[in-house]
């Protein structure tokens, strides 16, 4: 059988590599007992329940596309996952207001959407019945994959008929509206073939920031 280190003695043994270190995992819980024990900063580049890094390159991608954050509805088609717990962590403190519509069996973990209800004064974070009804004076419409990696559903496309964002759906959405996406992407599915190379896409905006925050990030976690 393999062996197993422990996530404490990962990050015990980490401690005198490096400056920081970046965890991606499918086990939050791994994440929360490597941070008991890390001297250095852990920073969370995927895990099941969040995606911090990428919310931070969304936001950044959408103050370069309008300007300024404070004031705009973004738009959260498709799975309940980890990009949207952290679009509703993050984003309503920065003045965005989240629409989300999910099927009923991918819903967000409601304790998370509890924590960030909590976070901010007034109501900026609203539930829809219909992906229609959700993008609706929406200035940004996101969408992720179906299925997360390291996750299988093969009933996904029936779970999601319906949810793909498309440009009959983004027709919904204010004028100048833009489609997001965190990438990888599966073209047909969770959207038209077409929409990410057209011109309201800035998903390849999105992934050139990831770089620029995660380099902001350690640059600032080294202050």
């Amino acid at each position: 059988s393999r062996k197993q280190e422990t996530p404490a003695d990962m990050a015990r043994v980490l401690n005198g590599y490096a400056d920081f270190v970046m965890v991606r995992t499918h086990d939050d819980k791994i994440l929360q007992e490597m941070a008991e024990y890390s001297k250095i900063p852990l920073i969370n580049g995927l895990s099941a329940l969040h995606h911090p890094c990428q919310i931070l390159a969304d936001l950044l991608s959408l103050e370069e596309q309008f300007g300024a954050l404070e004031g705009l509805t973004l738009a959260y088609i498709g799975d309940g996952n980890n990009i949207l717990h952290s679009l509703m962590l993050l984003a309503p403190q920065l003045g965005v207001t989240i629409h989300y519509c999910c099927p009923k069996s991918n819903q967000p973990d409601e304790a998370i959407v509890k924590q960030a209800q909590s976070r901010i004064g007034n109501q900026m974070i609203y539930c829809f019945d219909k992906p229609e009804e959700a993008v609706k004076q929406a200035d940004a419409v996101y969408t992720d994959v179906w299925t997360s990696m390291g996750f299988d559903n093969p009933e996904a496309g029936k779970t999601f008929k319906g949810f793909q964002v498309n440009e009959t759906l983004m027709s919904y959405a204010k004028p100048g509206s833009v489609f997001m996406h965190c990438m990888p992407m599966e073209r047909g599915k969770e959207v038209s073939t077409t929409l990410p190379d057209s011109a309201s896409s800035i998903i390849f905006t999105q992934s050139e920031n990831r770089m620029h925050v995660q380099k902001a990030l350690m640059l600032f976690l080294d202050q």
